[in-house]
């Protein structure tokens, strides 16, 4: 579609009405079609400001888009599914989809042999490796990513991008995924210290880890929820986690009657540090730091006892 920007967004997350209009002229494919390949039609699923976030969607990969570029892992395959039809699911996008259902195999999120990130738009073709051109759905081999998926696993997606859970808890699929995404916040800042060198400097959060960090988070997760409360508390007791790690974030009351029996923890009171470095003091401090500091705390002393 010439002169029509579309790399330089992500249109998993977002496309304008005007766009989706020609994509359906170009593919021949009707608007409800396009709209479906993306994330819109899984607004009533998530909580209503999640998909509005200009910057990172909790539990959407983040592909770090930088003009036609990307700067993060974001998007993940499964090499057997690419090698039978050539396109990449939707629900590969969500953080903590590491496995794929259908081949016991684990997700990758960069090329086999180059370990390139993986930007379809820029190679001939959606299989191929933009950087190496090798083929992203031939298995290395002696691959060690082949393993039998654990069964009963926590968090499920299915190919419509419909998640759910295999918790007898009952609660709406929406306050399950807040609730899911702030317990892993706070997974991520208890074991996340060995994560860090993934990121290159970046913000420590579960959408920019790469899928082998995110693995290792969603399997605590699953340990964490999988004998609830027993297992929380063994989690939580067991790395020293109190009540004021949660206080930012909001939970469901069956997690927030858990987290009331934590230990409550230190309360830090950060002092009035009164500013009284005026002016004058500042050319003071240049012509004498000895009668300054003199000044300085006579103006302390003044500021503390209320004159």
């Amino acid at each position: 579609m010439p002169s029509t920007p579309i790399w330089d967004r992500d249109i998993d997350r977002y496309t304008p009405a005007k766009l989706n209009e020609k994509l359906s002229i170009y593919s021949g494919e009707s608007i409800e079609t396009i709209e479906s390949m993306t994330f819109r039609k899984m607004q009533k699923n998530v909580p209503s400001n999640w998909l509005d976030v200009e910057a990172i969607t909790p539990m959407i990969l983040s592909i770090g888009i930088h003009g036609r570029s990307r700067n993060n892992f974001g998007l993940q395959y499964c090499p057997y599914c690419l090698g039978e039809n050539p396109y990449f699911r939707k629900h590969w996008r969500f953080a903590f989809y590491t496995y794929c259902d259908r081949h016991s195999f684990q997700l990758l999120d960069a090329c086999q042999y180059c370990e390139e990130k993986i930007i379809p738009h820029k190679s001939e073709r959606v299989d191929l490796c933009w950087s190496c051109n090798r083929s992203l759905s031939l298995i290395r081999p002696n691959d060690t990513n082949f393993l039998s998926l654990r069964r009963n696993q926590l968090l499920t997606v299915s190919s419509e991008g419909v998640v759910g859970c295999n918790l007898s808890i009952d609660f709406s699929t929406t306050n399950f995924l807040r609730n899911i995404r702030n317990l892993i916040k706070v997974i991520v800042e208890v074991d996340g210290g060995e994560l860090t060198s993934s990121l290159k400097g970046k913000k420590l959060q579960y959408e920019l880890l790469r899928v082998d960090a995110r693995r290792k988070i969603t399997k605590i997760l699953e340990e964490v929820m999988a004998e609830w409360p027993v297992s929380f508390h063994k989690y939580m007791v067991g790395n020293n986690v109190t009540q004021r790690k949660f206080e930012r974030s909001v939970f469901d009351e069956f997690i927030m009657r858990e987290i009331d029996k934590l230990p409550v923890g230190r309360k830090v009171y950060r002092a009035y540090n009164p500013v009284v470095y005026t002016q004058e003091l500042r050319n003071l401090k240049r012509r004498s730091k000895s009668q300054y500091r003199v000044d300085r705390a006579n103006l302390l002393l003044k500021d503390c006892n209320g004159g």
